[in-house]
């Protein structure tokens, strides 16, 4: 009777540990990294309206977004990982490189500044070719570290110049090729934007822009 009882107990915890597992791996760890673009100072961002969608389904675990920072360059993610910048969330220590390969989904939003930059200083297509590279070296990092999705925000014009506007498409043309090496996401904001610019602060999108940016996400997830 005892040996049975034992059994009972050693089954049932079993049960219940199974249970933990199948319940934690149907929830998603969601990782953003970036610069201010997914940086929330004031408004929601796309990524806050990403978890109220997770919440909705029951599908959410955990959020990180302490390695964004405002004015990021490429190269600064890059520096992040090599480097495995260190965090602290409710005491606990938590390093980058772990973040990115404990998290079921990764949203990435960099460039645009930088390609902004570019404009106001005329100097174009070469930085723009370099900007691509330094995205290859990071999502080659981030690869090695998850092969779950990636979700990558790309490149708008906030203004109503011309040739910015070309300057955009280029650099997006050469983004989606890369994406695709990796096996990435793309977020198409540039026909998000094209006739909203009062959506946009500067380069920033308002709350109803990160709105869009977001339902984008959530169609590209529901595929």
């Amino acid at each position: 009777m005892k040996i049975k009882n034992k059994l009972i107990f050693l089954l049932t915890i079993f049960i219940v540990f199974y249970i933990n597992v199948i319940t934690k791996n149907e929830k998603i760890d969601l990782l953003t990294l970036g610069d201010e673009i997914s940086v929330n100072y004031e408004e929601k961002t796309y990524n806050d309206f990403l978890i109220e969608y997770l919440k909705e389904k029951k599908k959410f675990n955990s959020y990180i977004n302490n390695y964004n920072c405002k004015d990021c360059r490429i190269t600064d993610l890059i520096n992040k990982i090599n480097n495995n910048e260190e965090i602290k969330i409710n005491d606990k220590k938590i390093t980058i490189q772990n973040s990115i390969k404990n998290s079921e989904i990764i949203t990435i939003s960099i460039g645009m500044k930088q390609i902004i930059n570019n404009v106001k200083k005329n100097s174009i297509y070469i930085d723009i070719s370099e900007l691509i590279n330094d995205i290859d070296i990071l999502l080659t990092k981030i690869r090695k570290l998850n092969k779950n999705k990636i979700i990558f925000i790309g490149f708008y014009n906030p203004t109503l110049n011309d040739n910015t506007d070309n300057i955009i498409k280029y650099s997006n043309k050469k983004l989606v090729n890369l994406l695709n090496k990796h096996n990435v996401i793309y977020i198409d904001t540039y026909n998000i934007f094209k006739n909203n610019n009062h959506l946009v602060y500067d380069f920033i999108p308002n709350i109803d822009g990160h709105k869009l940016i977001s339902q984008n996400i959530i169609n590209n997830l529901k595929k």
